[in-house]
């Protein structure tokens, strides 16, 4: 607890300023917390369980050669611009294994799924905002499921889409790249008349209107722990929609149907690595040579650092449709340091009277755009007290609340939690086709609660109050709505703080560092609003079971059976082998992904033209 002198008003004040550590403040250890996973689904349970505990031992029987025979992968003799490995991958299951547990670990699940069969400890070490990643998987119905051109159609025919907002047309002709957009909702007959004509059609944020770019980008967004964004692009047989440009995005581009020709091209100076912003078009004589010149197809997905230049132009023979995942705009220590400063310097203002002290009377003497070729002591002395002063408002720099600032903005940007997310603890109410509704969330002081998503709700400390800023309330729609934010009392901050950092453990609602009926009247609230899951009797329950199965399954059995879902015929074999384990990667949208297929990983291995 807080020292006497220092109320818990006053401690979360002090501690927005950075003058305390949270090590120093309300300190609250939960107890008896434990995982709780989808009831229907203990072979998911297992399945995390095997590859998270025991799989954490394997190896992935990966396999190199040209697919006549299997061959050990042989020491590169030559650094190449581009590198080619052909895998054979042996893919086990035909079905998504929830894990109920975290939706961290679901979202990990989805990024491996996505690069796979890099090894995503690999890809940031190696390619995260070095260089480009395409992964050729020869099997076009890897990325089935997400979006397609019959979405599309299906969209634009049952709702009110409006041009610039949700759709662009466009074109790139003879070096010219231009915008077709009308006043207006873009009917179906106008959009098709422009690609008939030989025009690209680009869907802004489908994860407005798609429910699975919707599920896609909100997964993704509690790996990343930044703003998910998406764009949809299908383009015509021969033709080609956009001028060579760069982004301030990192782009994860999956192929849906058809494929495109693409060429990538390294940034043409530091100024133009990780750049805050986007580019304008440039022309074929801006560039250079590409560093990867590749066709992209269907089941292939290519990655590449913002900054890259890129291009892409139908074939003749075929279309195009492909969905662009973006993360980290706007998310550099650069973004930090802009938030941090301004705050370091009004704390250092107050506490230190170096930084109130008067500028000396002969400076604008020998400072200034026109004096500053000027060598003399004075401009010498100048510039080391701006340096040392520099130097000395790191000391007050409060690095927590400028990350709760930066993270404020990442809330108001995010998407709401996605219903299929929700494990078996979620309270679903419903009405009936007789009319009868189902209750929702029951609250009582034995109840057991946890955060919706990992990063769904945040505590934020103000001068007079607490506050919890949240994303549930969110819509599809970019900032459709005002920042969400809920404002309690000083005296609420360390229950707030422990719902917050306890994910993905469910707690009991009496074990709230508040008074029982305050804590239930809390829980309350934000289960009204989708911020907490409550722990369900049925699931309270379920828990013996769940740890009874790891038990069980800690001695690493050759196999384990799971029990199958309900109205499954076939139990799911989960392999563990001690030495080599076969490589189990399926589509998060139960596509069946069974046999093998060779894939072929490409890494640019150079950053200059």
């Amino acid at each position: 607890l807080p020292s006497k002198a220092l109320s818990k008003k006053q401690w979360y004040q002090r501690r927005v300023r950075g003058e305390v550590k949270a090590s120093s403040g309300p300190c609250i250890v939960a107890s008896s917390l434990e995982y709780v996973g989808d009831e229907d689904t203990v072979e998911g349970f297992l399945t995390s369980y095997a590859s998270n505990v025991v799989g954490k031992k394997r190896s992935a029987s990966l396999t190199v050669g040209s697919g006549k025979g299997l061959k050990k992968k042989k020491k590169k003799t030559k650094q190449t611009s581009v590198e080619i490995v052909d895998q054979s991958v042996e893919m086990i299951s035909n079905k998504q294994q929830r894990d109920g547990l975290s939706g961290k670990v679901e979202a990990k699940q989805l990024f491996e799924w996505m690069i796979h069969p890099v090894n995503p400890d690999q890809f940031f070490k190696e390619l995260w905002e070095k260089k480009p990643l395409l992964i050729k998987r020869h099997n076009s119905s890897y990325n089935d499921g997400w979006f397609s051109s019959k979405e599309f159609s299906e969209i634009l025919n049952k709702n009110p889409i409006q041009f610039g907002t949700h759709l662009d047309l466009t074109s790139y002709r003879e070096g010219s790249r231009e915008t077709h957009n009308l006043p207006g909702r873009a009917y179906p007959h106008l959009v098709w008349k422009h690609y008939r004509n030989g025009g690209s059609v680009r869907m802004l944020n489908p994860q407005t209107y798609s429910e699975k770019v919707w599920l896609l980008l909100n997964t993704l967004q509690d790996f990343f722990r930044s703003t998910m964004g998406a764009n949809v692009y299908l383009t015509p047989a021969g033709t080609q929609g956009f001028a060579p440009h760069y982004d301030d995005i990192e782009a994860f581009m999956i192929q849906l149907e058809g494929k495109k020709h693409w060429r990538l091209y390294a940034p043409r100076s530091d100024k133009e690595t990780l750049p805050i912003s986007s580019s304008q078009n440039f022309s074929q004589s801006d560039l250079g040579k590409p560093i990867l010149d590749t066709i992209l197809e269907a089941g292939d997905m290519l990655y590449f650092p913002r900054g890259t230049i890129h291009q892409g132009n139908c074939l003749p023979d075929s279309h195009s449709l492909h969905i662009t995942v973006s993360t980290y705009q706007m998310n550099t220590w650069g973004d930090l340091l802009e938030k941090l400063l301004p705050k370091a310097l009004t704390i250092a203002r107050e506490e230190d009277v170096a930084f109130r002290t008067g500028l000396p009377l002969e400076y604008l003497d020998y400072t200034g755009i026109s004096k500053s070729e000027i060598v003399s002591p004075s401009r010498a002395t100048f510039l080391k007290t701006v340096e040392e002063l520099m130097g000395r408002l790191v000391r007050y720099a409060p690095v927590d609340a400028a990350a709760d600032d930066l993270s404020a903005k990442l809330i108001h940007d995010s998407l709401p939690p996605h219903p299929d997310r929700r494990s078996v603890a979620h309270h679903i109410s419903e009405c009936s086709s007789s009319g009868e509704t189902t209750e929702g969330p029951t609250v009582t002081a034995s109840s057991r609660v946890r955060l919706s998503s990992p990063y769904c709700a945040r505590v934020m400390a103000h001068e007079d109050c607490i506050s919890l800023q949240h994303s549930c309330s969110n819509t599809r729609l970019f900032h459709e709505i005002d920042p969400q934010e809920i404002d309690y009392p000083a005296d609420y901050g360390p229950a707030l703080e422990m719902l917050t950092n306890t994910y993905p453990h469910f707690v009991e609602i009496k074990s709230l560092p508040l008074p029982t009926k305050t804590s239930v009247e809390l829980i309350q609230e934000l289960a009204d609003m989708n911020i907490v899951q409550v722990l369900s009797k049925q699931s309270n329950g379920f828990i013996s079971s769940i740890k009874s199965k790891v038990k069980r399954s800690t001695t690493a059995p050759d196999k384990i059976r799971g029990r199958p879902r309900k109205g499954s015929g076939d139990d799911i074999p989960i392999k563990l082998r001690r030495e080599s384990h076969d490589f189990s990667c399926p589509n998060p949208l139960n596509k069946s992904t069974n046999g093998s297929f060779r894939t072929d990983v490409v890494e640019s291995r150079t950053v200059q033209c």
